[in-house]
């Protein structure tokens, strides 16, 4: 084995074998980071040596150090390395490989320890993940766009049955002016070229995504948005990504379906409790994005009170549902 005691190199090493090992739980003494050194480098380093890249590393708030030995000072603790890593597998819009490897970058910034017991990290090809290796790219090239003002173009896919990307209609050109993240996708928020309106368009669905060198459109020349372009107010009122005129909507349902209210909505929801064990939310939003919150909770009794216009959709879906679902004469 190699002497190293005079190198500077050495109070990366032993940093690295804090941050590899070490947690405030359980930290290492000198010593130990010694062996460790040894075991995973085949380098011995003197003690006095180690010492005084500890003693280094925490005047520089890399290491803190207590009476059974050091740790290292990590940008995340566990339990917040915990969310982001959950996040990433939760996170259908990302394709497997691109997930697995965020995956393991996050890992690195915990201690050894901590990958032993965040076992599930181990199966992300088995979460629900869409297969585009555009995603990443799109996001970026968009980001671009926006950044510079300046126009994007793509194509539109379907997925069919094997999952693969099916391309559907020609090139759309478009004005890019927010990316949304919501019910576990990404959205572009988008003026087509020759249209009045927004879009919207899932990321994870669009390939061949180039920004333009033409100035985007601004968009305070669309009706609505002269006074520009607020992204969190927008993504509060299209919480699934429906486009359309806001309007108020007026839903009455029993109480326990409040939180799914909240959960969909948000706090812009006004909700009230009536008599009856109901509630009433009042919700300003696309009659589209509140369409399909009735249908999934209208077993559970949600009704929309008004507009009438919504209340006459809901029956049509309704009969429409019914019909699937009526005997066939020569059903076996």
């Amino acid at each position: 084995m190699s002497s190293m005691g005079g190198n500077r190199v050495v109070p990366f090493q032993v940093l690295k074998t804090l941050e590899r090992y070490a947690s405030e739980e359980h930290p290492l003494s000198n010593l130990q980071v010694i062996a460790k050194i040894q075991q995973d480098q085949r380098v011995t380093l003197a003690r006095n040596t180690v010492a005084a890249s500890v003693e280094l590393l925490e005047s520089l708030g890399y290491v803190e150090r207590g009476p059974k030995g050091s740790w290292p000072v990590r940008l995340f603790d566990e339990t917040e390395l915990r969310v982001l890593i959950d996040g990433v597998m939760a996170s259908k819009y990302l394709p497997p490989a691109d997930a697995k490897y965020l995956v393991g970058k996050l890992m690195e910034l915990g201690s050894e320890g901590f990958a032993r017991r965040v076992k599930h990290v181990h199966m992300a090809d088995q979460w629900v993940h869409q297969g585009n290796v555009e995603f990443l790219r799109n996001i970026e090239q968009l980001e671009d766009a926006i950044e510079g003002h300046k126009k994007a173009s793509f194509y539109r896919n379907q997925v069919r049955a094997d999952g693969s990307l099916e391309r559907v209609g020609g090139l759309h050109r478009v004005s890019p002016y927010g990316i949304i993240c919501t019910n576990s996708q990404y959205y572009l928020v988008c003026r087509k070229e020759g249209e009045d309106h927004l879009r919207h368009y899932r990321i994870d669905r669009l390939t061949d995504m180039e920004p333009l060198p033409e100035t985007a459109e601004d968009i305070r020349r669309l009706p609505g948005y002269e006074q520009g372009f607020h992204i969190a107010e927008y993504a509060a009122t299209h919480s699934m990504m429906f486009s359309g005129e806001l309007e108020l909507i007026v839903l009455r349902m029993p109480a326990e379906l409040a939180g799914y209210v909240r959960d969909t909505f948000g706090a812009r929801a006004e909700l009230r409790e009536i008599p009856g064990g109901l509630v009433e939310a009042r919700i300003t939003g696309t009659a589209r994005n509140v369409r399909f919150f009735a249908l999934q909770y209208g077993p559970s009794g949600c009704e929309v009170l008004r507009p009438e216009s919504l209340r006459r959709q809901l029956l049509e879906d309704a009969r429409a549902i019914a019909a699937v679902y009526e005997p066939k004469p020569d059903a076996p």
